[in-house]
């Protein structure tokens, strides 16, 4: 019988022959199934007693494997020529033909596939050694040498299982060359074209591990000029009435049509203008509201507001017996009633609520809002004014710990309830360990309890559907009762330097505003 030379993948040096070895005499006649031993039949490869045994597979199964194999091969490509064949009948007849000839190449490799193991040959098995390289293969110019950092960098990578395949596949190239692997071997192992190891071999040669990451691509040409896109930018920073647009606002729409209008580009597409905007995150459909302070003394006002925040009163910390209480009212609240039951949320539907209702007049709900300890008092009052507001301080200031503390401090804003030095000699002289503080004009925004309506209305208020007054009345105060057992301090981060740092940003905004005619 001839021997066909093989080259293993586990030893290049070593020839294996495709022939079936006779078995030993002491095992002759034994039955095998399916590449698995039955009996004590094996394959003494080396030729000596003390060498591996490997299980043998009769002739008649590898043959039957051989024709299994070529036979799914040949499906496969019979599948693509009928998939590609409805829209391609030229790429069709092109696979069917590499398919068939292919078949009687392939057909032939697996006859000398047998591995070391005695298992059947795959189709892997044909196909790694049709890839596998010739003795005349030429050695690669870029030696790999590794240092400590980049061996435990590419390991890193080549056992990674959640990066992409390709930085994976490159760091186990760069791995094997540095190993003194040919380009031919390094390919046939990791299932490639030779040229892709090459490149990579090359890349990290010249330029280390970043040569490992892909390159920037060109892309697509430009269809549109820098100076055009920088046009339309600008003309989203620009009021629509500059330009004589009866609008208050830009679309991306709008200023697709305008810039066709005005010669800026023959054609333009309003999702193009729009990824424009997106890159300088500008919105021209969006706004917001702003106002200049207008209180003179706004920085010392709430400046001594956030310093109480901080458990601090002209220079010296609060001692423990010292309070800091947050109020406000909120006024106006409806009383509404909904002509339908509502609808509860239910999978794959929110909550439904019908949109007539019925008007059963308005309350005021007064809070006041302990800042460091998170407690809250509230009460609900038909109307705002000096006597309401009057009854939440008593309400607030009999209670302990409030009624035998040194000093407590009310933070309010400038409301008609509580304005001017009017409401501190009156709150002083009713409770002469309270101090009124009053937060700048327009300062809303630095009240605590703001945060706290902030809660209640979209906990509590929203969606509006309650009978009456005393429905409304029992919900507000089972609410405070429910949010003092579970509430901690808000953790406030604005202080007095951020103050400080807002009104002069403010003040050079002011000076830079041209002057408002008057």
């Amino acid at each position: 019988m001839t021997s066909t030379p093989l080259a293993d993948p586990g030893d290049e040096d070593r020839e294996h022959t495709a022939e079936v070895v006779p078995l030993r005499a002491e095992n002759a006649g034994t039955e095998t199934r399916f590449g698995q031993t039955t009996g004590p039949a094996y394959l003494d490869t080396a030729g000596t007693g003390d060498a591996k045994r490997h299980p043998v597979i009769p002739e008649h199964l590898r043959r039957d494997r051989i024709r299994q194999t070529a036979a799914e091969a040949l499906g496969l490509h019979w599948y693509k020529a009928r998939y590609h064949g409805f829209r391609s009948p030229a790429y069709a007849v092109k696979t069917l033909w590499y398919a068939i000839r292919g078949m009687f190449r392939l057909t032939g490799q697996l006859a000398c596939c047998q591995s070391r193991r005695g298992e059947a040959p795959s189709l892997r098995d044909a196909v790694v050694h049709l890839r596998r390289p010739s003795p005349m293969t030429r050695p690669s110019p870029f030696v790999i040498m590794l240092s400590d950092a980049d061996r435990a960098e590419l390991q890193r990578r080549a056992r990674c299982y959640t990066a992409p395949h390709a930085e994976v596949l490159r760091a186990k190239i760069v791995l094997l060359a540095a190993e003194g692997t040919e380009n031919t071997v390094i390919a046939a192992r990791l299932d490639v074209h030779v040229g892709v190891v090459s490149r990579w071999r090359g890349r990290f040669a010249e330029e280390g591990i970043d040569g490992l990451a892909d390159r920037k691509r060109s892309g697509r040409p430009r269809v549109f000029a820098a100076t055009v896109v920088a046009q339309v930018k600008a003309m989203a920073c620009e009021p629509p009435e500059d330009r004589d647009v009866p609008q208050s606002r830009w679309s991306a729409a709008d200023l697709a049509a305008r810039a066709v209008q005005e010669g800026l580009a023959e054609s333009v597409s309003r999702s193009t203008v729009r990824r424009w905007l997106e890159k300088d995150a500008i919105r021209p459909w969006r706004y917001r509201s702003w106002i200049f302070p207008r209180d003179p003394d706004f920085a010392v006002k709430g400046g001594r507001v956030l310093d109480l925040y901080q458990r601090i009163w002209e220079g010296r910390e609060l001692a423990e017996d010292e309070y800091v209480i947050s109020t406000d009212e909120k006024s106006q609240l409806q009383i509404l009633s909904r002509r339908h039951p509502g609808l509860p949320p239910a999978p794959r539907r929110p909550g439904r609520v019908e949109f007539e209702y019925e008007r059963h007049g308005t309350v005021a709900y007064m809070a006041a809002y302990d800042v460091h300890r998170a407690r809250l008092t509230g009460r609900v009052e038909p109307t705002t004014g000096i006597a309401p507001f009057t009854a939440l301080v008593s309400q607030v200031m009999t209670a302990e710990p409030y009624a035998s503390a040194r000093r407590v401090f009310w933070i309010a804003d400038n409301g008609s309830s509580h304005r001017g030095q009017a409401s501190i000699d009156r709150m002083t002289a009713a409770w002469p360990n309270a101090v009124l503080v009053h937060l700048p004009v327009h300062a809303s925004w630095l009240n605590q309890v703001e945060v706290v309506f902030s809660v209640i209305q979209r906990k509590v208020i929203k969606p509006a559907d309650v009978g009456d007054r005393d429905a409304l009345a029992a919900r507000l105060l089972a609410f405070a009762d429910r949010y003092n057992t579970t509430a901690r301090p808000f953790d406030w981060k604005f202080t007095r330097a951020g103050l400080n740092d807002l009104c002069r940003r403010i003040e050079a905004r002011r000076a830079a505003s041209p002057p408002v005619a008057a």
